[in-house]
């Protein structure tokens, strides 16, 4: 038997929005597939999925994340992004804290819980609308940026 959870407002499902655009359209859809990841660990917990579950999509979470990541700084390198350092960091940093996070839910030392969703969520957000968005502006400024 499964229980779902009741939603609140501050944990609805992540949307996709233009202001969101890189201007690259490989590195927003692989943005967009980010955000149906993180929703599906999110749908998975409100209907009381076993932890099995809830460990496969933080695995696919963190799997997606590496390959985009990766594939976000050659661009930036190859775009001679001048922020490429810090948005490194913040992706090793983001890494470290996630893996970190599964081993201890491996562990049994932190439950599996929204605050761990929302963590996530605050994460992507936040990174696409200030990270991101600055690497988005320096392909426009580049002339590399799409037309809207």
């Amino acid at each position: 038997m499964t229980h779902e959870i009741a939603m609140e407002p501050r944990t609805k499902p992540l949307r996709w929005k233009e202001r969101h655009r890189t201007s690259d359209e490989s590195i927003d859809a692989q943005h967009q597939d980010m955000l149906d990841i993180a929703n599906e660990l999110q749908k998975a917990l409100y209907q009381g999925k076993g932890s099995e579950v809830l460990h496969d999509h933080l695995d696919d979470l963190i799997q997606f994340a590496q390959t985009h990541f990766s594939e976000e700084e050659r661009a930036m390198c190859s775009n001679c992004y001048p922020g490429f350092p810090q948005h490194k960091a913040e992706h090793d940093h983001l890494i470290h804290q996630i893996m970190d996070l599964q081993e201890k839910i491996n562990e049994g030392q932190e439950e599996f819980s929204m605050n761990v969703i929302l963590y996530i969520k605050h994460w992507i957000m936040y990174h696409l609308v200030t990270e991101d968005h600055a690497y988005g502006l320096h392909l426009k400024h580049m002339g590399k940026g799409l037309t809207s």
